[in-house]
C-alpha cells in the first residue's frame, strides 16, 4: 500500500505530488529491483529458487522476458547493454555463473562468470567506471582467476581491481561481503563488511575507496553496517543500520562524506536506510521506516531543503505541517514581482505543481521580507516554499 490508501503489488509511482501504482502487475513474491532501458521499464521479481524480469511496453501491458534459477540482486546498465546480478547458475537454461547480460535480443554469459570456491557466493553490486563494469559481491574467482569480492569487465574479459580487491580478515575466508558500490569523483567507493585491501596494506573500517591507483580510507569508517552509498553533488551519501560515520553525532542510518570529512545529513535518520534516488534535483532515500522530529513515516522520505534537513513531504509521502509559520504574500496574483514576509527567512524555493525547481534563493543572513522577481516564469500556479530557520512552509501564488 501507498499513501496509507493506494493497494499495489509492490510497485508505485511519484510524479512530485501523487502517487499511483499499477496493480496489473503481479509481483509475487516481490518486487526487487527497477531500472530502466531501451526506453522501457524491467523490474526483477525473485525468491531463493527462483527469478524473474519482467518489462513494461506502456499501461498494464507486463510482460516476463527471462527466468533465473536462483535469486537477482542487482541490475546496471553498461555500454547499452543490461546485466543482471545474484545467486543464479542459469538463465533460461542456458549456464551463467552471478552474472548475465542482455543487449536487447539475447542474453550471454560473461565469460566462466563470477564464482566462490569456499562457500555458496553471489554478486551483490554493480556500477560502471573508468569505462568498465565493476561487480561486487562474495566470491573468490572471475573469469578463472583469483580476485577478492570486486572484478572489473570490459565487455570481453575479466581482471582485478587495485591489484585484487577487498577481504575481511574477521571471516575465516577472508572473502569480503560487498553490499554497495559507487563511483564517486573519480574514484571507486566499496561499503560492506570489509577490513583491508587484499595486499593488506590499508585498513578499513566496513567502506573503501580506490582512485585507480591507490586505496584510501575514509576517515575512520562506519560503526555498523552500509547497505547502500549514492553519489550526487559532489558529496557521497552512505546509508545502513550503522550508527555512527567516522564518530561524528548524528551520522547514524544516514551520513554523507565530502572531500575528507564525514557530516550528518541535517538530523539524522531514524530507520535503516536501503536506497537512493534523486528526483528533480531533489534527493530521496527509502528504507524500513524512519522516525523524523517524532513523526513516524513508512518507508521514504526526501530531502526538502539541501543541504540541511531531511523533511517529511507535505504532499503525498507523509506529512509535516507548520501550521504556526505566518507568512504573507502579495501581491497574488502577480506579474513582475511578489514580496514574501515572515520571521528569519532563510531560503525560498519556487516549484511548479509538479515539484520541478524553477527559482531558489538562500541568505547567508536571515530576513523577515524578500522581494522575488517572477517576471521570466511562465503564467500559471506555483508553490512557495518558504524556510526559516527551524521551520518549512508552502504557499500557492499564481503568476498572470
Amino acid at each position: 500500500m501507498v499513501d496509507n490508501s493506494i493497494g499495489c503489488d509492490g510497485i508505485a509511482s511519484w510524479n512530485g505530488n501523487n502517487w499511483s501504482t499499477n496493480t496489473s502487475f503481479n509481483s509475487n513474491p516481490s518486487t526487487k529491483l527497477l531500472i530502466f532501458f531501451q526506453n522501457m521499464l524491467f523490474i526483477s521479481s525473485s525468491t531463493q529458487n527462483n527469478a524473474g524480469i519482467f518489462y513494461n511496453t506502456g499501461g498494464n501491458n507486463w510482460q516476463n522476458l527471462v527466468n533465473f534459477n536462483s535469486s537477482i540482486r542487482c541490475l546496471c546498465l553498461y555500454h547499452n547493454k543490461l546485466y543482471v546480478g545474484g545467486d543464479f547458475t542459469q538463465v533460461n537454461g542456458m549456464p551463467a555463473s552471478f552474472i548475465a547480460c542482455y543487449d536487447g535480443t539475447s542474453w550471454s554469459a560473461l565469460g566462466s562468470g563470477i564464482w566462490c570456491t569456499q562457500f555458496p557466493g553471489h554478486v551483490t553490486a554493480m556500477c560502471v567506471w573508468n569505462d568498465k563494469l565493476i561487480v561486487g559481491g562474495s566470491f573468490d574467482q572471475a573469469g578463472g582467476q583469483s580476485v577478492h569480492s570486486v572484478a572489473a569487465w570490459n565487455d570481453t574479459t575479466w581482471s582485478d581491481v587495485g591489484g585484487g580487491g577487498v577481504i575481511d580478515t574477521l571471516a575465516p575466508t577472508l572473502v569480503a561481503q560487498l553490499n554497495a558500490i559507487c563511483s564517486y569523483n573519480g574514484s571507486l567507493i566499496i561499503a560492506g563488511y570489509i577490513s583491508h585491501n587484499s595486499s593488506q596494506t590499508v585498513t578499513a573500517n566496513r567502506i573503501i575507496g580506490y582512485n585507480g591507483n591507490n586505496w584510501f580510507t575514509l576517515g575512520s569508517g562506519l560503526q555498523g553496517t552500509p547497505n547502500s552509498v549514492f553519489s550526487w553533488d559532489s558529496t557521497l551519501y552512505v546509508g545502513g543500520s550503522f550508527q555512527s560515520a567516522g564518530g561524528v553525532l548524528g551520522t547514524h542510518y544516514i551520513a554523507k562524506w565530502k572531500n575528507t570529512t564525514w557530516a550528518p545529513v541535517g538530523s539524522g535518520l531514524e530507520g535503516e536506510t536501503f536506497a537512493f534516488a534523486v528526483y528533480d534535483s531533489i534527493l530521496y532515500a527509502g528504507g524500513l521506516g524512519y522516525e523524523i522530529d517524532g513523526n513516524i513515516v513508512p518507508g521514504i522520505v526526501r530531502l526538502m531543503d539541501y543541504p540541511d534537513t531531511f523533511l517529511i513531504d507535505t504532499t503525498g509521502i507523509s506529512e509535516i505541517k507548520d501550521d504556526d509559520l505566518r507568512i504573507e504574500i502579495y501581491p497574488n496574483p502577480a506579474t513582475e514581482t511578489v514580496t514574501v514576509t515572515t520571521e528569519n527567512i532563510k531560503e525560498i524555493r519556487v516549484t511548479n505543481l509538479l515539484g520541478q525547481i524553477m527559482q531558489n534563493t538562500n541568505y547567508v543572513t536571515l530576513k523577515n521580507e524578500v522581494e522575488l522577481n517572477i517576471e521570466l516564469l511562465p503564467q500559471g500556479i506555483y508553490l512557495l516554499q518558504v524556510r526559516t530557520k527551524s521551520e518549512v512552509s508552502n504557499v500557492k501564488f499564481i503568476k498572470q
